[in-house]
């Protein structure tokens, strides 16, 4: 009888021990997504980041920031912080921004540019950071954008390109 009880106290300790495996892998996979989701939510946190920084450069860009070094650039932004506790300049910023912004928009056009020579990974770069995709069926580069900066970027980097506007 006492070989049959040892038996049986084996045998649910053998299935407990089984259960807590089992619990334990659950615990860890649900861990690991845990983990997964964090990483993926600070990966979008960073891209948001990113695409803001971008936005604020272009913002930099558009106002004729480009020239200048840094330092008067952070000096200016700083005194343009101090300004904006008034309600009506910050109004007013908004105002000329919005229309600074709405005529660029406008000004941009679809445009189509096709390389006689493939272009370096350089120029390939400052296309792609001027927002044109390169269409690999038909073999050409299009966007939106101005033609006279898209040729002043490709005169001032030695390049030679057809550059076409698609009309409204």
């Amino acid at each position: 009888m006492r070989a049959f009880v040892e038996c049986a106290r084996k045998s649910e300790e053998h299935v407990i021990a089984t259960r807590i495996a089992s619990q334990r892998k659950k615990i860890a996979a649900e861990k690991a997504k845990l983990e997964m989701k964090g990483k993926l939510l600070q990966q979008k946190a960073r891209k948001l980041r990113v695409k803001k920084l971008i936005e604020l450069g272009g913002l930099l860009s558009t106002a004729g920031f480009e020239e200048m070094d840094a330092e008067a650039i952070l000096g200016a932004l700083l005194e343009l912080k101090r300004q904006a506790v008034n309600q009506e300049t910050v109004n007013k910023w908004t105002c000329e921004g919005r229309e600074v912004l709405q005529a660029s928009k406008n000004a941009r056009k679809a445009v189509i540019l096709v390389f006689e020579l493939e272009p370096s990974n350089e120029v390939k770069a400052r296309l792609r950071q001027m927002g044109m995709k390169w269409n690999a069926f038909r073999r050409e580069w299009c966007g939106y954008g101005k033609k006279e900066e898209i040729q002043q970027l490709l005169n001032r980097m030695n390049v030679h390109a057809q550059i076409s506007e698609i009309q409204d």
